[in-house]
């Protein structure tokens, strides 16, 4: 014998304002509490993950709207319960403003993957136009959890004592892993995936930038806060390789001082000043790096800068970041940037406001440690 849910009435969500769509860009935290949400919002944060059920999780999602917040709701990982907490969820709940939070390391925890299929298809039976996405730490098992999210949010967390190129190399392996599954067996994968539905590996990725650390997690290999800087780095080599949002983990952690609010402001304002870009798919254009200072390479022999260009109307965004705890200097050189740029003899960069020259084709700059620049230039 098996209970059968009925579900009253239709979602009136559109999934043209769905959560991860053409026009939006999660800028997220963990960590998120009805006493803390006016907080992060003041930090220019437009999303919080959400756990609890009942009035607590009711009294919480009200605050959301209250204040402007969307949110990342995290569901029971047993498909029993799973359609009265949607049905309760969907009393008060704006879908638009919705996805959804389906696992936590599934491939840690070897969590069936039928049972995370079964939880992903029961959420787009009651909401088919809200996203689903799961953290992962292991790229490997994305494939094999293909369809039991939209997005795969990858939470490598690396300060101080690994490389921060784990977490790109992480994001293409989880990529690779999704190219073998067929698009047919994604719930909605036309309109989520948008331009790129033909390739399920693409446009399928998020990251979980670590906002954690000290004497509490100083035996698990992390006792240091990070910084802003490499909070910002991290979070831009992430948008580098191709995530559809940012989530940092945790707002419980590093919004407990006035150090560590500023350090994670600091990082959210610098995403948000190019936020427009955000939402604008990298191009496939490769973009040449030239490292001309002694330190050049990353771990794996690789140039330490890794880059990625976006064209919109115009206008083109050209992003560098430095991998290394150290400085660089590189030659950036990219095909629009020498046909277009070249005539208007400069590129403008981003956070500092000042003007590069632009000489054969070619940008010469310096990074800081963990350095990121960002430039703006016409392309016609």
């Amino acid at each position: 014998m098996t209970r059968k849910y009925r579900f009253q009435g239709e979602p009136v969500l559109g999934v043209a304002r769905g959560f991860f769509n053409g026009n939006s860009f999660p800028i997220g935290v963990y960590g998120a509490a009805i006493d803390n949400l006016e907080e992060i919002k003041g930090l220019a944060v437009n999303t919080v993950i959400l756990g609890g059920s009942g009035e607590g999780l009711k009294r919480k999602i009200e605050k959301c709207h209250g204040v402007g917040l969307r949110y990342v709701v995290s569901v029971p990982h047993d498909p029993d319960l799973l359609p009265v907490f949607l049905d309760r969820l969907s009393r008060y709940t704006r879908p638009w403003d919705m996805a959804f939070y389906v696992n936590d390391e599934p491939g840690i925890w070897s969590f069936p993957v039928n049972r995370a299929n079964d939880i992903n298809r029961l959420i787009k039976e009651r909401f088919p136009g809200c996203a689903t996405c799961m953290a992962v730490v292991r790229p490997q098992v994305c494939g094999d959890y293909a369809r039991a999210a939209d997005f795969f949010m990858l939470d490598q967390y690396p300060v101080p004592f690994m490389p921060f190129s784990w977490l790109s190399d992480c994001m293409g392996e989880c990529e690779n892993s999704l190219s073998h599954v067929e698009p047919k067996g994604l719930p909605d994968a036309t309109s989520l995936l948008g331009a790129k539905a033909h390739n399920p590996g693409s446009r399928r990725l998020a990251a979980v930038i670590q906002a954690f650390g000290g004497e509490k997690y100083a035996d698990l290999g992390w006792p240091r806060l990070p910084t802003g800087r490499e909070m910002t780095c991290l979070a831009f080599l992430s948008v580098v390789n191709g995530a559809r949002g940012i989530f940092f983990y945790s707002y419980g952690a590093m919004g407990k001082t006035a150090e560590g609010r500023k350090a994670l402001g600091s990082a959210v304002g610098r995403l948000n000043q190019v936020y427009p870009w955000l939402v604008v798919e990298n191009s496939e254009e490769t973009v040449s790096v030239e490292m001309v200072s002694e330190n050049r390479f990353d771990p794996r022999g690789r140039p330490a800068v890794q880059c990625c260009l976006k064209q919109k109307g115009n206008d083109a965004l050209l992003v560098a970041v430095n991998t290394l705890g150290t400085g660089v200097e590189i030659l950036l050189g990219e095909k629009a940037l020498n046909e277009a740029g070249e005539r208007a003899g400069c590129a403008r960069e981003v956070f500092s406001g000042e003007a590069y020259k632009i000489k054969n084709g070619k940008i010469r700059v310096k990074l800081g440690p963990y350095g990121v620049l960002a430039f703006v230039f016409p392309t016609r």
